[in-house]
């Protein structure tokens, strides 16, 4: 029977006395025998954490009158009498009514004689298994219950005793001396070991995928031998792997100056790739089974694990076992004799008949266990991107750095640091904490960066054109002109061309009209039932849904214009809705502002005022080296507003100040080094440089010439002005020019001249630092409100392996990073006439493979105004 709900910390005297005091009526109904016939069987607690259930046993006369009354009172409160039936059994008694861990008992009885365990140890002479009906029962080991372990160990049970014979024979395998090593000496492997030479390495094919180690698996078992070696392991209890150490600095956690418990110079991360995995083909992966529930690793140092497969054996009773191991291996005194040998064979070393194909298959496994290995933590993976970043650096013949700041989602201000190889490669992500971003600080920051990579390794440094940032162009150009470093520092291209929007925005008539737009977008977006009704009117083949501007997004401000002009028919049913008028008049300057003939005429008019700066953007955001077509872009832009300004729906005082606002940002944005660049792609050969520019431009290449080591200016200077003879003049060299990009011109054909050695570095600097905003945008993904727990050097890790293991994954697919051009004419015609046709560039500019394509752009004109948008919000 059991008693539910009695207070908890009586002991079983405590309990009986307590049981006949505060229930009289119990003596009473009992007789003398009936009462002492009640015993304690055990208990248990309940739910309530305050209350315990008791377990009681009587004879059946005491049972019935018990169970009758279904009450008790205990400490003033009512109890339960019931029937307990449930049928618990204890493993450590083998009684009923209770499990082991509320046994009472202190010794455990033997399932099969009842005789006190520890009592009956080493009585029994003979060894029987359970199958084979035995009375006697073995105390001094457990019962293994499978007839076919005698064929496999020639014994019918496995004993503590024979498990030590056993592993002291493969110990004498290994090491042929009589004294067992401490956990100081270790287990050494001698390499003279008969069971270690030439052993292959079947055990990776285990680790493979289970449809290829099943096919490796019937192919093997076509020979008698093999199939004998796999039926041998199959049968086999465990399997024991002893491994060499695996070097403390793989994978430790402690040589990263991280904490965690040690054993020796080793950690328990060192130590937990060992024991599930051995480390890799290089090191001990070759010395498992995985196919066996068990696997036992002993390593060199001493030591010891488990790694089992957990469908045959839950974690409790491994665990259980690992504990009865340790215990006994504790009670081992030091250096004891290894057991005397008896019937039990030597280890057997097993001889396999491979043909090549299997030696084949077990590489390819092998290096499927290997990209398991490194995949199973962060850790492995991380060093792997670094390795590989370094190794762009390494190979690179001069880099550029790019820098921006921004706050992430605990508004804590992180900077990126970006250097192109010349493709764009996120080196570093620096949390400032307590530092403001004044110039001088980010001049610091630069400067530890070029230092790290190499004075002489550095080329360019390019940033936005915040004020902090221009303050460190100043201090870094100081720096460059006293000779300490030997770099070009300039502003984002794409940033001042989106400054130029900002400037726009601030004419009166362009901000008025704005707000206009920004409302009706609103009003649809807004307001659901005249959302559903848009897309109603839309139809299935307009997908362009409604955007407003975005501070955020660079050139977005023509994305909002143009997603107006694409849904015009669409706003214009909404305002003539008779089901909506209710709704519309709630806004009033909607409807004004739809049926108002001007207002999509000057859609139309911004829209082709600014496009061109929009698709220039794009343009320049790209990864690809295009900084010598700034100096073109420019002057297109500059033109195509003098003739589009008077067609467009500005104020004529206006005018004058957008076409200053050009002037002013190209002034800004124009550098130099554009100007180099332009001078030296074999595609515009400065053809849109002044004389004056020119001159600059040939200035300041001999000037660099002079810093460069290796590099003699004067050899310079005449291959400038025999840039169109002597070696120059050669036909095919120009017929080249719309087949290669500048870079591989200068590399691949004009290598062994003195000016390549400073062209080339010229031409793949960058001409904007969008790739940084594109690093924030994989910041922004990793780091995010769910996962604001992340500090900013784990998030920074998590970024870095992100952003640049893409890059690794993408080399990969393509073999090789290989880039074509075609020729292309920039045209800056608008579809609606008030803008003009610029010359033709054939020669100028220059298109690489598109980021998301291997195709080439196979048309020949490249206009800024026919660059189509997804419905998809562009990358930043």
């Amino acid at each position: 029977m059991k008693v539910t709900g009695v207070n908890r910390g009586y002991t079983d005297e405590e309990f009986l006395d307590e049981l006949f005091n505060q229930n009289p009526s119990v003596r009473t109904e009992l007789t003398e025998e009936e009462a002492k016939s009640i015993k304690i069987v055990g208990k248990r607690p309940c739910r309530n954490a305050r209350r315990e259930t008791w377990f009681l046993e009587a004879e059946p006369a005491a049972f019935k009158k018990m169970v009758k009354r279904g009450t008790l009172y205990f400490d003033l409160e009512t109890v339960f009498v019931e029937e307990h039936v449930e049928a618990l059994m204890c493993f450590k008694c083998c009684r009923f009514g209770h499990v082991a861990k509320h046994c009472q008992e202190a010794n455990m009885t033997c399932y099969t004689c009842g005789v006190d365990y520890k009592k009956g140890l080493g009585t029994h002479s003979k060894v029987k298994t359970v199958s084979e009906g035995s009375k006697e029962c073995p105390h001094d080991g457990d019962i293994i219950d499978f007839k076919s372990f005698k064929e496999i160990v020639g014994t019918d049970g496995l004993s503590s005793n024979i498990l030590e014979e056993i592993l002291g024979k493969v110990y004498k395998a290994f090491k042929p001396i009589s004294p067992v090593p401490t956990y100081s000496d270790g287990i050494v492997l001698e390499n003279d070991a008969p069971c270690l030479s030439n052993i292959p390495p079947v055990g990776l094919l285990t680790g493979w995928k289970r449809s290829l180690w099943a096919e490796a698996r019937e192919d093997l078992m076509k020979d008698d031998k093999n199939k004998r070696n796999l039926e041998l392991i199959t049968k086999s209890l465990l399997v024991v792997c002893l491994d060499e150490a695996l070097p403390s600095t793989f994978n430790c956690r402690l040589q990263r100056g991280g904490k965690g418990h040690t054993a020796g110079i080793r950690d328990e991360t060192n130590l937990f790739h060992q024991m599930l995995h051995g480390g890799g083909v290089a090191f001990n992966s070759s010395n498992r089974w995985f196919d066996k529930t068990i696997q036992l690793i002993i390593s060199g140092d001493g030591a010891c694990g488990l790694c089992y497969e957990h469908s045959n054996a839950e974690g409790v009773a491994v665990i259980q076992l690992v504990e009865k191991l340790w215990s006994h291996a504790d009670s081992l005194a030091h250096n004891s004799e290894v057991p005397a040998s008896s019937h039990l064979p030597p280890p057997e070393k097993l001889e396999w008949i491979l043909e090549p194909s299997d030696r084949q298959r077990m590489e390819d496994a092998g290096q499927v266990l290997d990209n398991l290995i490194k995949d199973l933590d962060f850790q492995q993976e991380y060093t792997s991107v670094h390795a590989f970043v370094e190794q762009k650096i390494a190979q690179a013949d001069s880099v550029a750095i790019m820098c921006d700041g921004w706050s992430n989602i605990r508004n804590e201000s992180i900077v990126n640091f970006i250097l192109t190889t010349p493709t764009p490669i996120l080196y570093k992500i620096l949390a400032t904490g307590k530092e403001s971003l004044t110039a001088e600080y980010i001049t610091r920051q630069i400067q530890e960066v070029i230092d790290k990579i190499g004075v002489q390794k550095v080329f360019g440094v390019v940033t936005d054109n915040a004020a902090n940032m221009n303050g460190a162009w100043f201090l870094l150009k100081k720096e460059a002109e006293s000779g300490n470093f030997n770099h070009f520092a300039y502003g984002c291209v794409a940033h001042s061309l989106n400054l130029i929007f900002s400037d726009m925005k601030k004419l009166h008539s362009v901000q008025t009209f704005l707000t206009q737009v920004v409302s009706l977008v609103k009003t649809v977006r807004q307001s659901h039932l005249v959302l559903a009704a848009f897309k109603e009117k839309q139809g299935k083949g307009n997908g362009i849904s409604l955007k407003l501007p975005m501070a955020t997004r660079w050139g977005y401000l023509v994305y909002c214009l143009e997603s107006v002009q694409a849904n015009k028919h669409a706003i214009m049913s909404l305002a003539i809705e008779e089901n909506l008028q209710d709704l519309i008049k709630k806004h009033p300057d909607f409807k004004k502002n739809v049926l108002d003939d001007t207002f999509l005429d000057k859609v139309e008019g911004f829209i082709s005022l600014f496009k061109p700066i929009a698709t220039a953007i794009t343009f320049f955001e790209s990864d690809k080296t295009r900084i010598s077509l700034v100096v073109k872009v420019f002057k297109q832009l500059e033109e195509h507003f003098l003739k589009a300004l008077p067609a467009c729906p500005l104020l004529k005082q206006e005018e004058a100040k957008a076409a200053e606002i050009i002037r002013h940002r190209r002034e800004f944005a124009v550098s130099d080094v554009h100007r180099v660049c332009n001078l030296l792609d074999p595609s515009t050969e400065g053809g849109d440089l002044t004389p004056c520019e020119q001159t600059d431009a040939i200035e300041t290449i001999f000037e660099t010439a002079k810093r460069c080591p290796n590099v003699d200016e004067r050899i310079v200077l005449t291959d400038l002005a025999n840039f169109q003879a002597g070696f120059f003049s050669k036909s095919f060299l120009w017929t080249a020019v719309s087949e290669v990009p500048p870079t591989t011109w200068w590399k691949g054909f004009c290598n062994s001249t003195e000016l390549s050695k400073s062209a080339y570095k010229f031409l793949e600097l960058p001409a904007s630092s969008a790739p940084c905003e594109r690093s924030f945008s994989t910041y922004e993904g990793v780091h995010t409100p769910k996962r604001n727990r992340l500090n900013n050097e784990r998030a920074a890790k998590l970024v870095y392996t992100k952003h640049n293991l893409k890059l690794n994954c993408e080399i990969d697919s393509e073999g090789t990073a290989t880039t074509a051009r075609t020729s292309t004419t920039i045209s800056l015609a608008s579809t609606s006439g008030c803008a003009v046709s610029a010359p033709t560039l054939a020669k100028e500019m220059m298109t690489s493979y598109d980021s998301d394509s291997d195709e080439t752009m196979s048309s020949s004109n490249y206009s800024l105004h026919d660059t189509e948008y997804s419905d998809e919000d562009p990358e930043d």
